[in-house]
């Protein structure tokens, strides 16, 4: 656990000042971006339409950013139609978060047989065994370094329930697909993971398994999970909005977690 003090004080100040800001008027009106719609509109939806939608709300998005969104939808439908998977449930493709520009490969949601809500979140690769074996992962983006996926898919996890007023509703569970490798290069990238505690994270190089898992315990799901993720606003957990408060009125901070101060 990590104090709020040191090096980041700066930053997290300007971090409590954001809570503040959002915390009154602009709390509430900041509807989250990406493709949503219940798995039978994706279904439905041409592959082209659904990839031209991600242009619309992502402007500028690179070519090869594109051709990823291309194959990804390729690899869904595919493997959905495969699949017993509900088509009342919720799928989220490049579904924004509010921290740090982060967002969401693929979030499927609905509710398990207890009618629990659950979303499972899908950091997606294009990577062969060679590009891991080159590459030095860490648990940031800096200079050579690649954010090493296992990583990646939990912060984006801990943002969606840490962060969003709809988040916290939700289990939450977390898969890497890396369409490319070997099961020997997903040994080597689960080697070269340097956070041990997130190394539990499922990495399969076969959608098809992924989507049977989540067939498995998605019982249904419901349009109004389409407005709730559209309408999902900034809104901290109470740990973190105890700290920022603290930091605010110059009071001791509370301790936040490694994970949670690793998002602010």
């Amino acid at each position: 656990r990590n104090r709020l003090y040191g090096r980041n004080a700066p930053h997290l100040q300007g971090i409590a000042m954001q809570y503040r800001r959002y915390n009154g008027r602009y709390r509430g009106k900041i509807n989250m971006l990406g493709y949503i719609k219940t798995i039978a509109d994706f279904l439905d939806d041409d592959n082209d339409s659904i990839v031209n939608q991600l242009i619309e709300i992502y402007p500028g998005s690179s070519e090869s950013q594109i051709l990823a969104w291309k194959t990804l939808v390729n690899d869904l439908k595919a493997s959905i139609k495969k699949s017993n998977i509900t088509r009342d449930a919720v799928i989220a493709i490049e579904y924004a978060l509010p921290t740090s520009g982060m967002g969401i490969d693929v979030l499927i949601c609905g509710f398990d047989k207890d009618n629990n809500k659950i979303c499972y979140i899908i950091e997606s690769k294009q990577w062969n065994d060679d590009y891991i074996t080159t590459r030095i992962f860490s648990n940031y983006r800096e200079d050579e370094r690649e954010l090493h996926p296992q990583i990646q898919v939990y912060r984006h996890s801990l943002s969606f329930k840490e962060y969003t007023d709809c988040g916290y509703n939700f289990d939450v569970s977390s898969f890497v697909f890396i369409r490319n490798c070997s099961q020997s290069g997903i040994t080597e990238l689960i080697a070269k993971n340097p956070i041990p505690s997130t190394k539990n994270i499922p990495i399969y190089n076969q959608l098809d398994r992924i989507i049977t898992i989540i067939s498995a315990s998605l019982i249904n799901g419901t349009e109004n999970m389409i407005e709730e993720l559209q309408q999902a606003s900034y809104k901290p957990s109470k740990d973190i909005i105890s700290a920022m408060e603290s930091i605010l009125n110059h009071e001791e901070p509370f301790v936040l977690t490694n994970e949670q101060n690793g998002l602010l």
